[in-house]
C-alpha cells in the first residue's frame, strides 16, 4: 500500500501529524456512492491530527487550532474561541477538508458505570465509553452536524475535498472483532456507506474514499458534463454552502459575438426575491462574457406578450419574443425552499425553437435568504463557464 495516505492506528502508536497531500478533487459528493477501486486511486487528505497537543490547522491564510482542553480557535481579526466538548469529554482526532470549509472533531466520552465498586477504586473495565464526531465551520465556530457513534471509537477519519463527506474508520469496543468503515453525509446526517473491515488500524483514508486489505472504496464523482462545483459563503458568520450544476455551460451554446441572452423573471416562492435573483442572475452571466439584452426593453417585450396572450408556455413566450428579434435565448428559473435548503433551478431556452437548451441547479444548503443571492451569483458564474 505504498503512496497512500499515512495511516493512523492509535494514541500510543503515533502522535504526529499526517499525510499532507493536498490532491484536486474535482469529483461531486452529489451521489454519495462508492465505487471499488483501487488503492493506487485514493487521493491525498488534508491534516489529520491526534490531539496530545494542541492542533493547528491553516487553510486560505486562516489560522484554526483544536486545543488539547477542547476548544476551538480561530486566531486573527474575527477571531473566536468556542467550546466543542461537554462533561466527562476530551478530544481525540481533527481534520480539516482540502478546501477548509469544514473541521472535524472526533471527542470520546468516559463515564463511570454501574458496576464498580467505588468512584475510587475504578477499574478500566467499569468505565463507559461513547463517541461522537462533531463537524464546525472554522470561519465563524458555527455547529454545522453531530454524529453520535455510540460503542464504536473513532481510529482514522478524513474529510473529503468539499467538506461534503466525512469518513471514518471505527472499531467497537463492546466487540473488538467489529471493524467498520462509515462515511456520512457532512450536511444531511445520512449514512451513505458501513463496510465491515478485519482491521479498523489497517486502513487508508484519503479524501476520496477508503484502501484496505489490497482494495478501495472511491467516491463516485458523478460530475456531468456541465460541471460541479462546491461554493461556500464568503460571509464568515454564514454556514450557507451553494451545491452548482449544470447540464452544460452557456459558453457551450451561445455564441458570444453573435448572439444576445434575455434573462426572464425568476420566480421565487421560497423568499420572494424574484426582481433581485433575475438582477444576480444578469449580473453574473454578463460579468463572465455572455452579451445580454437591456433588462428594461426584455421587459416591456415581456409585458406585452403575456398581457395579449395568458396562460403561454416558456417555449411560447420565447418563440414570440424571437419573432420579434428581441434575443437569442432566454433564461427562466424558479427557487423552491425545502426545511433549510433552498433551491434554484434554470433553464436556457432558444427563441427559434422553443427547446431548453441547458439547464443549472443551485442547492443553496443551510441558508437563510440574505444568503440567497449570493448562491445565484455562484450558479450564473459557473453556468457562464467562459
Amino acid at each position: 500500500m505504498s503512496g497512500l495516505p499515512t495511516k493512523l492506528v492509535g494514541r500510543s502508536r503515533y502522535r504526529a501529524l499526517l499525510g499532507v497531500i493536498l490532491a484536486s478533487f474535482a469529483g461531486s459528493s452529489l451521489g454519495q456512492s462508492f465505487l471499488q477501486g483501487q488503492p493506487g486511486g485514493l487521493e491525498g487528505t488534508g491534516i489529520t491530527c491526534e490531539i496530545s497537543k494542541d492542533c493547528v490547522f491553516r487553510r486560505n491564510n486562516d489560522t484554526v487550532v483544536v486545543t488539547e482542553r477542547g476548544q476551538l480557535v480561530r486566531r486573527g481579526e474575527a477571531g473566536f474561541t468556542v467550546d466543542v466538548i461537554g462533561r466527562y469529554e476530551e478530544p481525540t482526532l481533527a481534520t480539516i477538508s482540502g478546501s477548509g470549509n469544514v473541521i472535524a472533531v472526533a471527542l470520546v466520552k468516559e463515564t463511570t458505570g454501574r458496576r464498580a465498586f467505588s468512584r475510587k477504586m475504578v477499574r478500566p473495565d467499569d468505565l463507559d465509553r461513547s463517541y461522537r464526531i462533531e463537524l464546525y465551520n472554522p470561519r465563524s465556530g458555527s455547529l454545522i452536524k453531530s454524529f453520535d457513534l455510540g460503542a464504536r471509537a473513532v481510529r482514522n477519519m478524513a474529510l473529503s475535498q468539499d467538506g461534503q463527506v466525512l469518513m471514518v474508520a471505527a472499531q467497537d469496543t463492546e466487540r473488538r472483532a467489529i471493524n467498520e468503515l462509515i462515511a456520512f453525509n457532512a450536511r444531511s446526517g445520512a449514512n451513505v456507506l458501513t463496510e465491515r473491515v478485519d482491521d479498523a488500524d489497517d486502513v487508508a483514508i484519503g479524501s476520496n474514499g477508503f484502501a484496505f486489505a489490497g482494495k478501495a472504496l472511491i467516491l463516485d464523482s458523478g460530475a456531468s458534463s456541465g460541471g460541479y462545483a462546491v461554493y461556500n459563503s464568503r460571509d464568515p458568520f454564514s454556514i450557507a454552502e451553494y451545491q452548482v450544476e449544470c447540464s452544460s455551460t452557456v459558453a457551450g451554446i451561445v455564441d458570444e459575438d453573435a448572439d444576445s441572452v434575455g434573462v426572464a423573471q425568476i420566480d421565487d416562492a421560497a423568499t420572494q426575491q424574484d426582481a433581485a435573483l433575475t438582477d444576480a442572475i444578469g449580473s453574473g452571466l454578463s460579468g463572465s462574457g455572455v452579451r445580454l439584452v437591456e433588462r428594461a426593453r426584455l421587459r416591456e417585450v415581456l409585458e406585452e406578450i403575456q398581457l395579449s396572450t395568458t396562460g403561454l408556455t416558456e417555449s411560447e413566450i420565447a418563440i414570440d419574443v424571437g419573432r420579434l428579434g428581441v434575443a437569442d435565448y432566454l433564461v427562466f428559473g424558479r427557487a423552491d425552499r425545502s426545511e433549510r435548503n433552498i433551491t434554484v433551478s434554470t433553464r436556457l431556452v432558444s427563441v427559434e425553437r422553443g427547446e431548453v437548451n441547458s439547464t443549472c441547479t443551485m442547492i443553496c444548503r443551510d441558508c437563510e435568504n440574505q444568503d440567497l443571492y449570493e448562491g445565484v451569483l455562484n450558479l450564473a458564474e459557473h453556468w457562464a463557464g467562459s
